[in-house]
């Protein structure tokens, strides 16, 4: 019987979901000059990790603070931030850029 290990996984992600919402509104809450977020969606559905990386942006922008995010769902990435750099096996390249930097990343 498989549906327990199912349930069990979902109330795991269920619950990995919510420490991170938890952890991003106590970070914003304390209002810091700088958001540095590792994979700060990746417990979460699509829908939510959507919305939240939009209110992510938007409070950065609205504080005028930088936001630097690391993500695996470049999708994400591509459509809530104005610059991006992607590495893979230790190269990088910046495949949407922001402003043109005056030295090679």
């Amino acid at each position: 019987m498989t549906w327990p290990i199912n349930c069990f996984s979902a109330v795991i992600s269920s619950r990995a979901a919510k420490l991170q919402r938890v952890g991003i509104a106590r970070t914003l809450y304390q209002k810091p000059d700088l958001l540095l977020a590792d994979e700060p969606v990746s417990a979460m559905d699509p829908v939510l990790a959507d919305h939240t990386l939009g209110l992510l942006g938007a409070v950065a922008r609205e504080r005028g603070i930088p936001l630097v995010a690391s993500l695996h769902a470049v999708d994400l990435a591509l459509r809530h931030s104005p610059g991006c750099l992607a590495c893979a096996m230790a190269a990088c390249c910046s495949i949407k850029p922001a402003v043109r930097s005056p030295r090679p990343i």
